[in-house]
């Protein structure tokens, strides 16, 4: 779960000094929200741009073009993954594999009522197992709060897509990086700039 998001770290954010992006978006594949909540405290305000100011940023990348680098960084390389559509739906169908391998793969650990009734005994004697369990519900939260914050900075308008997002944990962040749109590129020079500075 915490793989999704990755997705947000092309918002067009500059990052305070010290402070690096992707040292904490590795580290929360391991730790989750040990070190996912301190970097969104830890994130500088995300800068927006207005509908014109969209429209002339795809009219001027018509007419120059995109603007690829031939060095591109590795946070940079990054990004360029994440804001891929197929992002979403890799990491959606590898969590579907996981939950369906868990529920019917080997036939030895028992059927589903005694999969969840040793689920149940685990969650009641493993600290560990009891702490992603509270993991998954702060995702769940954190994801409905990112991804309005996402579309806003994408003049991204779908109802459809936020409650979809709102409302079905994993699976809905999943769809939602599959669908929105790409990042008005001024926001991610902007960021360049800031990083420069």
């Amino acid at each position: 779960w915490s793989v999704l998001y990755f997705g947000f770290i092309t918002e067009g954010r500059s990052q305070k000094k010290g402070v690096s992006t992707l040292g904490f978006l590795i580290g929360s594949s391991f730790l989750t929200n040990i070190f996912f909540i301190p970097y969104l405290a830890l994130r500088t305000s995300a800068p927006s741009l207005s509908p014109r100011q969209q429209v002339m940023e795809v009219e001027e990348e018509e007419q120059n073009g995109a603007g690829i680098n031939d060095v591109v960084p590795f946070e940079d390389r990054v990004e360029n993954i994440v804001e891929n559509k197929y992002f979403g739906v890799t990491v959606g169908s590898m969590a579907a594999f996981s939950i369906f391998w868990g529920l019917f793969a080997r036939p030895e650990y028992g059927d589903l009522s005694q999969r969840g009734a040793d689920f149940l005994q685990i969650l009641k004697n493993d600290r560990l197992a009891y702490s992603f369990l509270v993991d998954m519900g702060i995702f769940a939260l954190l994801q409905s709060w990112m991804v309005p914050d996402d579309m806003r900075r994408r003049n991204f308008d779908d109802s459809k897509v936020l409650w979809a997002t709102r409302l079905v944990p994993l699976f809905g962040i999943a769809y939602y990086m599959s669908v929105r749109p790409p990042i008005p590129r001024s926001l991610l020079k902007k960021k360049k700039k800031n990083d420069v500075l």
